[in-house]
This record gives C-alpha cells, sequence and structure tokens, in this order.
C-alpha cells in the first residue's frame, strides 16, 4: 500500500469514488503508479503499513522508569467569599 496525494480531481476506478484536490489517499502501489504517470496523484514518500502499534517498551526489553500513580486527596479546596476576597488568618478566628 502506497499513499498519494491528488493533484487533478477524478473518479477512483476502484471505489468509484470522486476525489477531490490535495486529499491523501491509501492504494495499491500498481494504482499509484498508474495514476502518477497520468498526472492526477503525487507520490509520497512513505509506505503505509496496516499494521497494529507496538508498545516501544515492549520491543526494547526495558521497563518503565516512571513511578505510579499516588493516591488523590480527599480535602476539599477552599471557596472563594462572595465578594472573591480571602479572609486572613485573623480575620478566620474572629
Amino acid at each position: 500500500m502506497k499513499a498519494a496525494v491528488v493533484l487533478r480531481p477524478f473518479k477512483r476506478s476502484d471505489t468509484k469514488e470522486n476525489v477531490k484536490v490535495g486529499r491523501r489517499f491509501e492504494a495499491d502501489n500498481d494504482y499509484i503508479k498508474e495514476l502518477s504517470r497520468s498526472g492526477l496523484v503525487r507520490e509520497l514518500a512513505v509506505n503505509v503499513s496496516r499494521e497494529t502499534k507496538v508498545d516501544p517498551n515492549a520491543a526494547t526489553g526495558k521497563t518503565l522508569s516512571a513511578s505510579p500513580a499516588g493516591r488523590v486527596s480527599r480535602k476539599k479546596t477552599s471557596r472563594r467569599l462572595s465578594d472573591g476576597v480571602q479572609k486572613t488568618q485573623a480575620e478566620k478566628l474572629l
């Protein structure tokens, strides 16, 4: 499978879909080559693969160095007063 960008609008022969200019799509290598020879698409350098994503740590065999998440505090956050001004410690005691 290869990817290509459309240069001129056309109707795909494999899916019967109208393709607009600037759209990127994927198709078989031979089909993309044929369209690029006729000047309808420009091939992209990257080949498209349909493989599943692999965990990079599994490939290297290393474990993660990050520590596990800690507990969440159950304390409520302080509320602001209706006028938006926080009281000082002395005012709270009165």
